[in-house]
């Protein structure tokens, strides 16, 4: 006879550390947001220019202004995420951006695209993936 073969226990496989997902969402966010704000504009220059009969300098003066003000209010955004935290400050700039873009359409001037691009849809874009840069132990 032969000898029996126990069964094999299985150890339980541990759950995916909740890390590793705050890591696969901020790459996600963070290549969306490069796709659509920070590189996608000359998709857009085209269009926009035709839509208002503007010179490639005006609509690409937009987007110039676009990409010098995530430094400066970089600084509001470190005193959000230090008053409110990572998770809110992400929710709003996820909201804003989306809700953004969703208005553009509904723009009737390029002064009217230019502000709510510079204000609503950068400002939420650079605020939904600023918690990439905060590192927060939950307390």
């Amino acid at each position: 006879m032969l000898p029996r073969r126990r069964a094999s226990q299985q150890v339980p496989r541990p759950r995916l550390f909740y890390g590793w997902w705050m890591v696969w969402l901020g790459g996600l966010l963070s290549s969306l947001n490069k796709t659509a704000v920070n590189r996608g504009f000359p998709v857009f220059v085209a269009p926009v220019r035709e839509s208002f009969g503007a010179s490639n300098a005006a609509v690409a003066f937009i987007f110039a202004l676009a990409r010098a003000q995530s430094g400066p209010t970089g600084l509001w955004a470190g005193w959000c995420l230090d008053r409110w935290g990572p998770r809110r400050v992400l929710w709003v700039g996820a909201l804003m951006s989306g809700s953004g873009f969703l208005a553009l359409g509904y723009t009737t001037s390029l002064w009217a695209f230019g502000m709510l691009y510079l204000l609503v849809v950068t400002v939420g874009g650079d605020r939904s993936r600023l918690f990439l840069r905060a590192v927060r132990r939950d307390q």
